[in-house]
């Protein structure tokens, strides 16, 4: 029980309360009641950490995002430099091929995310609220972030750019992808509209979370099985063949991250859970990106992709792009 004294103008303070817990942390909740009731009142009550300038305005489940968030939108920076300067490449050899054009979308989508992430983290560092509209926009482009990565992955194990001109079963995999973003936006709306405030239950523990992970988990089956059919073609090259088993092997282990991240999650303690599944994933992406990275890189991506340019003695034909989609 927290005494406010009022002065002689109907003015009040209350000095700093220092609270401190010795065992665990805890979530802490205050109600301001008064028996005859509130009429035109106005308050400001903040509540701070120990831990500096930089995790002071942060509960424990949230110290350090900023600083987290901030180191990879920098890696991020650094990798989008590096991607669009093969992009130039590309346009000036006119083989910006569409393969590459989703990578462009993933890769930058992830860092606008952690740049929106950064905006809204740090904002909160120096007032204690922040901006939830760039915290909001920076899930949704991370959302897009994943599910182009995702649609890239699908697409690289059937065979696309690599074998064939065509994409296959384009209807189940729109659905697929048009599945996944709508539970997230489902997710998004239950977190900001219907969620207790007072509630620790992690947001992959809501209904449309667990289906995130559902499909999820739907879309990595998906991926290995395309591999293992493609991988069986005959007069598949060797090399290209190779190439595919490797690549499975590889970036099966991304599509499965988070449905791993969150099931062991939920054996963290809250205080510590949106931190872990944060920085894991963002880890998991970040090295999944470089290592596309590296497979485009203009010196290295005729090994593994068909990607040409127009041929100029055939005017009348459509460019590789166009048939493509």
């Amino acid at each position: 029980r927290l005494k406010v004294n009022f002065d002689t103008h109907g003015q009040w303070k209350m000095s700093r309360i220092h609270v401190h817990e010795h065992i665990r942390p805890r979530f802490w909740y205050v109600v301001v009641a008064k028996c005859g009731g509130f009429s035109d009142i106005e308050y400001t009550a903040t509540f701070i950490n120990q831990g500096g300038l930089t995790k002071r305005h942060f509960g424990v489940n949230e110290q350090s995002l900023n600083l987290i968030s901030l180191l990879f939108a920098l890696i991020y920076c650094g990798l989008c430099v590096v991607h669009f300067w093969s992009v130039r490449r590309y346009h000036r050899e006119n083989t910006y091929h569409p393969i590459i054009q989703v990578l462009t979308i993933s890769l930058t989508a992830q860092g606008l995310s952690l740049l929106c992430s950064v905006l809204h983290y740090w904002i909160k560092t120096f007032d204690g609220v922040g901006i939830a509209f760039f915290d909001s926009f920076a899930e949704m482009l991370g959302v897009v972030s994943r599910l182009s990565l995702m649609l890239l992955l699908i697409l690289i194990a059937q065979g696309w750019g690599t074998l064939e001109l065509s994409i296959m079963y384009k209807q189940g995999i729109l659905g697929l992808m048009g599945g996944i973003a709508f539970c997230y936006c489902m997710m998004l709306l239950w977190d900001i509209k219907f969620r207790d405030p007072a509630s620790t239950l992690y947001l992959y523990e809501s209904i449309p979370g667990m289906l995130i992970l559902l499909l999820d988990c739907v879309a990595t089956g998906w991926f290995v099985y395309s591999t293992y059919q493609t991988h069986l073609r005959p007069k598949i090259p060797k090399e290209k063949a190779d190439f595919l088993k490797r690549m499975g092997y590889a970036y099966v282990s991304y599509l499965i991250a988070l449905p791993i991240l969150v099931t062991v999650a939920c054996f963290l303690s809250p205080w510590v859970r949106e931190k872990t599944v944060f920085t894991l994933n963002a880890l998991v992406a970040c090295v999944a990106h470089m290592g596309l990275l590296y497979l485009f890189w203009p010196s290295r991506v005729h090994s593994y992709f068909e990607i040409k340019g127009p041929d100029p003695f055939e005017g009348n034909e459509k460019d590789e792009q166009e048939a493509l989609l």
